[in-house]
């Protein structure tokens, strides 16, 4: 008489073998492969994570210029770095990869005027020269911004008390 238990086993672990195998191809399918909705192309998961990732690198090399710059305008009293090259020189610890950002492969821009950092692209001109003589615009009066979840939050303006925040 032959054993049978040692070929059941032996089938068992081929399925179990043939499962998993499914089971990590479905996965992989899940997160490798885009879908969309309505029709409309949509980056897979992997590649959405992958630029939420470039975004906080992004995001976190600019704060930590921006810390580097208040640190030499504490150093220089009040006066931010001259130019990009000064700002480097004296942020000198700083790795090459910092100043580049990681998501569209171009240098970050350096406003002098402002003493700010900031990715190429919208919202990051630096500023225009000034021509000479001529009166800075003036900054826009503060709308009523949203704050964290969504709460509207009144900003009083200059000149006017805390009563008058408190009617609005």
């Amino acid at each position: 008489m032959q054993d049978f238990s040692q070929d059941q086993r032996r089938g068992q672990t081929l399925i179990g073998v043939l499962i998993s195998v499914c089971l990590l191809i479905g996965l992989a399918a899940f997160f490798l492969v885009p879908r969309g909705n309505n029709g409309q192309p949509q980056k897979s998961t992997l590649r959405r994570s992958m630029d939420k990732g470039e975004e906080v690198a992004l995001n976190s090399n600019i704060n930590q210029i921006q810390q580097g710059i208040s640190m030499f305008k504490s150093d220089n009293d009040g006066k931010p770095p001259a130019s990009l090259d000064e700002l480097k020189h004296y942020l000198k610890d700083y790795p090459a990869e910092m100043w580049i950002n990681p998501i569209d492969k171009k240098p970050l821009l350096y406003d002098p005027a402002t003493g700010t950092i900031c990715a190429q692209g919208p919202g990051c001109p630096p500023s225009a020269p000034a021509a000479p003589g001529a009166n800075p615009p003036a900054p826009a009066a503060p709308t009523s911004p949203t704050g964290p979840g969504g709460i509207h939050m009144n900003i009083p303006q200059p000149g006017g008390g805390a009563a008058d925040a408190m009617r609005e």
